[in-house]
């Protein structure tokens, strides 16, 4: 006696006494029965347009996804000051970054200063470099004045760059001043 698995209402593959497998199809006159494998075959054409359609698809998604990464190309820059030093019109008390993105490489400089001038990192050329995945770039940034390094997750969210370093890579010279990184802030692109 054969096994019947019902798949739709008037679709069901049966199992022979020989072991093959027949694909039955209801209809309200007449019941038809075919070897599993003759369908396979009779679909073939259509299974072979899906899958060319199916890797014409992956194709074109994967070029096209690198083209809708974040762009962190640009200068970044966020005002430290508090809103009374604003009003007094003190100088300085910005940090900045200045990136460059080529493919999924990041180079550029930053700079920190606090408000006033009293305290400067002017980074320079080349010290700020790392990588991006999608929206995020990880970035190693190098004080110019104690030589420390950080690393840091720049994340692009709309016209924003959400920065926070995440830890210290290598400490500065002994004895000298501290790194003046930014340790976190939302930066506005410079236009």
């Amino acid at each position: 006696m054969a096994a019947k698995y019902h798949v739709r209402p008037n679709l069901a593959v049966k199992r022979t006494h020989t072991g093959g497998l027949l694909l039955c199809v209801s209809q309200p006159r007449a019941r038809r029965c075919a070897p599993l494998t003759f369908c396979v075959r009779l679909l073939m054409p259509y299974i072979r347009r899906a899958a060319l359609l199916g890797a014409f698809g992956f194709a074109l998604c994967s070029s096209i996804l690198p083209a809708l990464a974040a762009n962190f190309t640009g200068t970044w820059y966020i005002d430290l000051r508090t809103n009374e030093q604003r009003q007094q019109k003190f100088e300085c008390g910005r940090a900045f970054f200045k990136l460059l993105q080529v493919g999924d490489r990041v180079i550029g400089e930053h700079s920190f200063a606090t408000a006033s001038c009293g305290r400067m990192n002017e980074g320079g050329d080349g010290t700020v470099k790392g990588v991006v995945v999608g929206a995020t770039a990880v970035l190693a940034v190098t004080s110019g004045r104690n030589g420390a390094i950080v690393l840091g997750k720049a994340t692009r969210r709309g016209s924003k760059l959400h920065w926070v370093t995440l830890e210290e890579l290598s400490a500065g010279e002994p004895g000298g001043d501290s790194p003046l990184i930014l340790g976190k802030g939302v930066l506005s692109k410079e236009k």
